[in-house]
């Protein structure tokens, strides 16, 4: 299993798909800082765009779809796991190094990502005395995040090994993260207030809520535990049903 760990991390790293996307969104990141300091805006300092930087933990269920269709929907459509399958490697533990090299793919990309937004911030705007109260809250929120965003990896592993098309696979994860909280939010209304209630458990809303400056740890602990319980059921559920599936 660990080789082939090494064997995939080594495949995809080595991508040219991996760095350009990944350059592209350190791109935009860089590109924030600059337009701040150019605007020169007085409001903007090193702690804001510090602080600021929480209203993207969302944005990161959507970036992660690129390195979970280059790890596992791409080789799904293609049907090369087969070759994999041949030589030996058990299904449980296929899936479970597709799932474990997404997530460290995302997280290289998340550090080159974050390196360069934090990075560049810190060296046009200095770094304030606000930074002592923000930083602390901001690590915080970020390592709570992190099982959420694996909770969504999971899901999109799952949804890469269902799905056959890297189009559809893509389509119906976005639209899952984009679309449910709104379907359970109007069910609400007409149905019955117990949707809103499971909204609250939905990785999109506790990514959300880590902005609120209010939360209480107990929320965080609460987020935390929710994201590990996405990534076991949907890893369980990828290996079983990869287990079921006929592979030509």
């Amino acid at each position: 299993m660990l080789n082939y760990i090494r064997a995939e991390l080594y495949r995809n790293f080595n991508r040219m798909y991996f760095w350009v996307f990944t350059g592209i969104v350190a791109a935009l990141a860089l590109a924030v800082t600059i337009i701040g300091k150019a605007n020169n805006i007085s409001q903007i300092n090193f702690s804001a765009l510090l602080g600021s930087s929480l209203y993207v933990l969302t944005a990161a269920v959507f970036i992660v779809v690129p390195y979970i269709d280059m790890v596992t929907a791409e080789e799904n459509k293609h049907q090369t796991m087969r070759n994999v399958i041949t030589f030996g490697v058990p299904r449980y533990k296929l899936i479970l190094s597709k799932l474990i090299v997404s997530v460290m793919l995302a997280f290289i990309a998340a550090f080159i990502i974050f390196g360069v937004f934090y990075g560049s911030a810190a060296a046009l705007f200095g770094i304030d005395q606000g930074v002592k109260e923000v930083f602390p809250m901001v690590l915080k929120r970020i390592l709570t995040a992190i099982p959420l965003w694996i909770g969504a990896v999971s899901i999109g592993t799952f949804l890469g090994m269902a799905i056959n098309s890297n189009t559809i696979f893509s389509f119906v994860y976005g639209g899952l993260f984009l679309l449910t909280s709104k379907i359970f939010q109007l069910l609400s209304y007409l149905v019955s207030d117990k949707f809103e209630y499971l909204r609250r458990y939905l990785i999109t809303n506790r990514l959300g809520a880590l902005t609120d400056p209010k939360i209480t740890a107990n929320e965080l602990y609460i987020a935390a535990l929710i994201g590990l319980a996405y990534t076991v059921v949907f890893a369980v559920l990828s290996v079983i049903y990869f287990n079921k599936k006929e592979i030509k």
